[in-house]
């Protein structure tokens, strides 16, 4: 009966190390690049919002049930 889960003992070469280490920091790379995108497609989206004239006209509405209690 043969384990088909185990893997097999095999050793790395050095030259597949450090492609691997590269991928790695390349993949790093990649996701930082995203996250930053995503923050300033974020902030775009909120400072739009905020300048709509709508959200104005709530926050006014807020301002004036805060000051009634």
């Amino acid at each position: 009966m043969t384990n088909y889960n185990l893997k097999p003992l095999t050793h790395s070469s050095l030259a597949a190390l450090q492609a691997k280490a590269a991928r790695q920091r390349q993949l790093a790379a990649v996701r930082k690049q995203r996250a930053q995108r995503a923050k300033a497609r974020h902030q775009k989206q909120q400072q739009a919002y905020h300048q709509h004239d709508e959200y104005r006209e709530y926050q006014d509405q807020l301002r004036e049930e805060a000051k009634l209690e």
